[in-house]
């Protein structure tokens, strides 16, 4: 995977400009006590969050699986069976998404539901052999 540095913040489009807002140059948010984008943690961190989430994605394509599966393989990787609603918690991921995706998963054998012993109302899922090696590939 490639490396990234993020030494200087990529310029985003102003509303109303024509382009990107170059350092340097005169504006309205220049002229108001600096770039605001270039100081404001929460834009970097969406720069940042969008370089390694896109090279994160490309790779886990090419695993044949999305983003959430791995999500869900990775945190069931260590045998232990979670029940959805803490599966939901760990992957950020509200339940009616999970149990579509989880819905996927089973059909492709990458996972399992089982249920809790002592509470019906409970599924717990777990990862399955073939599940932990699409893991590992």
């Amino acid at each position: 995977m490639k490396s990234h540095a993020i030494s200087e913040p990529r310029d985003f489009p102003r509303s109303g400009s024509s382009g990107a807002h170059h350092r340097g140059s005169s504006s309205q948010a220049d002229s108001m006590g600096g770039d605001f984008v270039a100081d404001y943690l929460p834009a970097l961190l969406a720069q940042a969050h969008q370089v390694i989430a896109g090279e994160f994605h490309d790779v886990v394509g090419a695993r044949g699986f999305s983003p959430s599966e791995w999500r869900v393989l990775a945190t069931l990787a260590d045998g232990q069976p979670l029940s959805i609603t803490r599966l939901a918690q760990i992957v950020v991921m509200k339940q009616p998404t999970l149990t579509k995706v989880l819905d996927r998963m089973e059909g492709c054998g990458h996972v399992r539901r089982l249920p809790y012993q002592g509470d019906r109302r409970i599924t717990l899922v777990s990862i399955t052999p073939q599940g932990a090696r699409l893991l590992r590939s």
